[in-house]
């Protein structure tokens, strides 16, 4: 096996830009563009039944069906291009992946319900929907199911482990430093270096200033013990 597919090497540039969840929004971004051309330049009947009329016959009406996947999949894959430089939200991006097979999947148990309904209802060979739309549904909600899953996916790339507490010593470890997280460590450093000097200074004049009242308060006991002394001589000499 070649060490760039081996558990624990470095990742490649692209791995390292988009993370995980990224790469999701953007491949599934560019899966579902494609996706929406076929629906909005191919006409097929997928949820009302053949030929004209029937409930869902809109969604079956090109190029609406199709336009809706390709600008959720245009969502999802800027929401992935430009997630790292969001502070990694992406919760658009990813409802924008779950709605589109989301929708399917209430299409397709709209047109089986209907299917359903008509079937034993309607006289014969006039039933509405498709019976096949079950599989659909079943289809489209895994897809969904996955998508769910996916989003709650932890990132590595998002909030690196710090096993020894430290992050600065994390980011060293992992070797995926970029200049932006240099810059940033450093701007940290010099905060908090900033921020324990005046904090340092703050206290040494807290303390000069009770040491000088400290001080005072002493010179002025001494020097009322020193007139108490005087006083107390100058009695004794009186009454001597």
């Amino acid at each position: 096996m070649p060490d760039r597919f081996k558990p624990g090497t470095r990742r490649s540039r692209i791995g390292l830009y988009f993370g995980r969840r990224g790469s999701i929004l953007f491949l599934f971004g560019l899966m579902y563009m494609l996706i929406g051309f076929g629906f909005a330049t191919i006409r097929m009947d997928r949820f009302s039944k053949p030929g004209p009329g029937g409930p869902l016959e809109f969604m079956d009406t090109i190029p609406w069906p199709g336009v809706f996947w390709i600008v959720c999949g245009i969502i999802a894959t800027a929401n992935g291009l430009i997630r790292r430089k969001i502070d990694n939200e992406d919760a658009i991006g990813y409802a924008a992946l779950v709605m589109p097979p989301s929708l399917w999947v209430v299409a397709y148990l709209w047109s089986f319900a209907t299917w359903v309904y008509t079937y034993f209802t309607w006289p014969p060979d006039e039933e509405s929907g498709r019976m096949s739309s079950f599989i659909g549904a079943g289809a489209f909600g895994i897809i969904s199911i996955v998508i769910v899953i996916v989003s709650h996916w932890r990132d590595d790339l998002d909030n690196p482990e710090t096993p020894r507490g430290s992050q600065e010593l994390a980011l060293l470890d992992a070797m995926v430093e970029t200049k932006e997280q240099n810059d940033e460590r450093g701007d940290r450093a010099r905060a908090a270096s900033e921020k324990w000097i005046g904090e340092a200074r703050m206290e040494s004049e807290r303390n000069i200033q009770t040491s000088g009242k400290e001080n005072d308060r002493r010179i002025a006991a001494s020097l009322e013990e020193r007139r108490r002394n005087k006083d107390n001589i100058k009695d004794q000499d009186q009454n001597g």
